[in-house]
């Protein structure tokens, strides 16, 4: 099922199965089962929730990629519009949850932070994504996008990364 595919692409991070979705996009909403068609239904949901083609540029399927061009703005927007969509229970369900699975099985793994964090990796040729949803101390469901690129050592971006998370469980009052 496509919630199952959903699932296995972001858990797992595979790419191939990310680029058949948006294959998919394209034949159920355009009638065509291309790349050309997936990224037509992607810039209409980015029309819907607000965002101009202009603004951004969707190459592939894969999210983080050398010619994907999205601002954390957007990211945040798209987790916040899908946070009270009808199907938004299969993208929180399909993200890797902190402590436990994914990418963020070995990260963010203590008492205090696990489970907490719900979000997507991304890592390509020194460029590192983290975005997602945060469940915080205080009951509140958090929003998230945190991209860092030009940067020599992946696993410091990682700890920086884990330590904003980290505080915005705890709260920012």
């Amino acid at each position: 099922s496509m919630e199952q595919t959903i699932f296995v692409t972001n858990k797992q991070s595979q790419n191939f199965y990310a680029e058949q979705i948006m294959k998919t996009l394209g034949v159920q909403m355009k009638g065509r089962g291309t790349l050309e068609a997936g990224i037509a239904v992607v810039k209409d949901f980015m029309s819907e929730i607000g965002f101009q083609p202009e603004e951004y540029h969707i190459d592939d399927g894969c999210g983080l990629s050398k010619e994907n061009q999205l601002s954390p703005k957007m990211i945040t927007a798209l987790l916040a519009y899908m946070s009270k969509h009808p199907h938004g229970k299969v993208l929180w369900d399909s993200l890797p949850t902190s402590g436990i699975d994914g990418g963020l099985r070995r990260r963010m793994h203590t008492p205090k932070y696990k489970t907490k964090i719900h979000a997507k990796t991304g890592y390509i040729a020194r460029t590192s994504a983290l975005s997602g949803y945060i469940d915080t101390t205080n009951g509140e469901v958090l929003a998230f996008s945190i991209l860092m690129n030009n940067f020599q050592d992946l696993k410091v971006m990682q700890k920086i990364q884990d330590d904003i998370c980290q505080v915005m469980v705890d709260g920012y009052q």
